[in-house]
């Protein structure tokens, strides 16, 4: 069995982080990874899981710890994914100009290729660094710029990842954007049903075989076909 990609363990990993009774699953699985990379010897393989890892870790406020494990200079040679999880460890330590000069490339890039999705990520980190300068007139214009790319995609992830800090920029820009007031609102859903989600009870048996089959890299078509159970279900 190979180790999962940098790509497939973030994702079940940003799976995760959106219903609390996963997330003692998803560090197993993590772990299960990291011993999997180990064996296989590949300096490559060990880098994606520390990467991972040192997001988990900034979620759940060590930083210091994060930044021990993927250390100042991780930008260098570092992929797309890896480059913005770094950027996030350097928000969490309050370093947001360094956030700018490190996002204007990826930025660029995003543009270029139409990628639409990797573009609203950047835009709300940019944001989030220019909430942290106080450039108040910055992050309400890159967040008027994020909600009207995300909106007609009906992207709501790249948002709500960036967490409840997202919510007073997106107060004060209501007038500004039509897009605003509904992100808003998702982010009392969502934060309602993370309530709920904690009064759940653990999770069954076909939900357990789920995330660890997307740990393994395995699409949901693939999955549904493993465990006999429908594509929406996968979902």
């Amino acid at each position: 069995m190979h180790a999962p990609g940098s790509l497939q363990l973030y994702l079940t990993w940003q799976e995760a982080s959106r219903s609390p009774c996963l997330l003692e699953l998803a560090r197993d699985l993590l772990a299960d990874a990291a011993q999997l990379a180990d064996r296989s010897e590949s300096p490559r393989q060990r880098r994606r899981i520390d990467v991972v890892s040192a997001e988990l870790l900034i979620r759940d406020g060590n930083v210091v710890a994060a930044a021990n494990l993927i250390g100042p200079d991780s930008a260098e040679g570092a992929t797309e994914l890896e480059k913005l999880i770094f950027v996030r460890l350097l928000l969490a330590q309050d370093r947001p100009r360094v956030v700018d000069s490190l996002l204007a490339h990826l930025e660029t890039a995003a543009r270029r290729d139409s990628r639409l999705g990797t573009l609203i990520t950047i835009l709300t980190l940019r944001v989030r660094a220019a909430e942290a300068r106080n450039d108040k007139a910055a992050a309400d214009r890159l967040i008027v710029e994020a909600l009207a790319l995300a909106a007609p995609q009906r992207s709501v992830r790249s948002l709500l990842d960036e967490g409840p800090g997202l919510v007073e920029i997106l107060q004060r820009t209501t007038p500004m954007s039509v897009y605003a007031r509904p992100y808003l609102d998702k982010f009392g859903a969502f934060s309602e049903e993370a309530g709920e989600t904690r009064t759940q009870g653990p999770l069954s048996k076909t939900e357990t075989s789920i995330l660890e089959l997307v740990a393994q890299g395995m699409s949901n078509r693939e999955i549904a076909h493993r465990l006999s159970i429908t594509v929406g279900t996968t979902k």
